[in-house]
């Protein structure tokens, strides 16, 4: 019986550098902290004789893979489109194959914090105002193509959504949406791990969220966000709720 604490924090910079192109950069930090509990059949706690080379309670912490996009945006009607495009950086670190460790008896880790490998990423989102209202959808895929050093290929990432934003006065705002999230099944030397591991799955979340102008210049927002459907392709994290915690700063281009 395993539980995990995932916390990630992301610094992003955002350039214009025309009225219709920009750059950005998202640089993520990670960390992963595990607890875990073993089980009779009756589902009695027992202690293990010997620590346990599979799951243990750790902490995993550290960069992950930067992001680097160029946006090209352009007004067609009401509506005002911008494509993204670029890919992450291999700095987060990998590990080597845990289920090879595993077969062999020996202690391994599960948790990439990163790929090692630069992963292509596309993204479109478009947006309508109208007085107060302001409606945004978006999709966005991150494909990665080959397996790393160690032997490992994460999982493809797709996703998209849409939401609704209010404003209520000049200083707040509400939003609620809806977000569907999948991963393919990450492997290991061209083969897909069969006890273990990422084997897939698919998440539809829906959002609620405020957002406070404490300036001109500097916006925070607090999110919550609960999966409604999830599909997983054996054992995997069932998570409950996700609470992200946002500032932004506008200055310059």
């Amino acid at each position: 019986d395993q539980a995990l604490a995932i916390m990630e924090a992301r610094l992003s910079v955002d350039v214009g550098i025309t009225p219709h192109l920009a750059a950005s950069v998202m640089i993520p930090v990670r960390g992963i902290d595990t607890t875990i509990r073993y089980l009779d059949g009756s589902g009695a706690e027992v202690q293990l004789g010997s620590p346990n080379v599979h799951h243990r309670d750790e902490r995993v912490a550290g960069l992950g893979d930067p992001m680097l996009l160029g946006a090209a945006s352009r007004s067609f009607g009401d509506w005002r489109v911008t494509g993204r495009a670029g890919g992450t950086i291999p700095l987060g670190s990998t590990e080597q194959d845990p289920f090879a460790l595993g077969d062999a008896g020996l202690t391994h880790e599960h948790v990439q914090l990163g790929t090692g490998t630069v992963n292509p990423v596309v993204a479109i989102e478009g947006a309508r105002r109208w007085g107060d209202w302001r409606l945004g959808a978006f999709a966005f895929s991150q494909q990665v193509l080959y397996e790393n050093h160690e032997g490992y290929q994460a999982g493809d990432r797709y996703a998209g959504g849409a939401v609704l934003r209010r404003r209520l006065g000049d200083r707040w705002s509400v939003h609620g949406g809806v977000e569907a999230q999948g991963e393919t099944a990450e492997r290991w030397n061209g083969g897909v791990p069969s006890d273990d591991g990422n084997r897939g799955r698919f998440d539809l979340i829906f959002s609620a969220a405020a957002a406070w102008s404490a300036t001109d210049h500097l916006s925070l927002d607090l999110a919550l966000k609960v999966p409604a459907v999830t599909h997983t392709v054996g054992g995997q994290l069932d998570m409950p709720a996700i609470i992200e915690l946002g500032a932004a700063w506008s200055f310059g281009g």
